[in-house]
């Protein structure tokens, strides 16, 4: 129950960056720049840009980054407990993202609403 916790925990911050990293605008350059220049690549380069702009992609890689930095064994000792700990840090990533995701989804129905019932008056 304590590493799932934990790994829930160490969700948080690897979701952040992964959405930061695939949506924000602080990276939008680089993702464009990174599109274009694989675009007529060879198959390797087109999924390496492909990793960076698809938040699923990216939060599986941030999740073993952050798994590296504070290392949590999952159910099982040994390289088996790790590789559990990346995939449940994946999974919990993927539930914070889409809740995201999703909850920007409604608030920007919500705000075309509200600006639709003002035009009407």
């Amino acid at each position: 129950m304590k590493e799932l916790m934990t790994l829930a925990m160490l969700a948080i911050p690897s979701a952040f960056a992964a959405w930061t990293i695939t949506q924000e605008e602080i990276f939008r350059d680089f993702r464009e720049w990174l599109e274009t220049a694989c675009k007529d690549r060879c198959y390797v380069a087109k999924k390496l840009a492909f990793l960076l702009t698809c938040y699923f992609c990216t939060g599986t890689w941030t999740g073993f980054f952050f798994l590296m930095l504070c290392p949590v064994k999952f159910v099982s000792q040994g390289g088996q407990g790790y590789l559990l700990a990346w995939f449940a840090l994946a999974a919990i990533e993927q539930v914070y993202l889409t809740s995201f995701h999703i909850l920007r989804v409604l608030l920007r129905w919500a705000r075309a609403n509200a600006d639709a019932a003002e035009g009407w008056k």
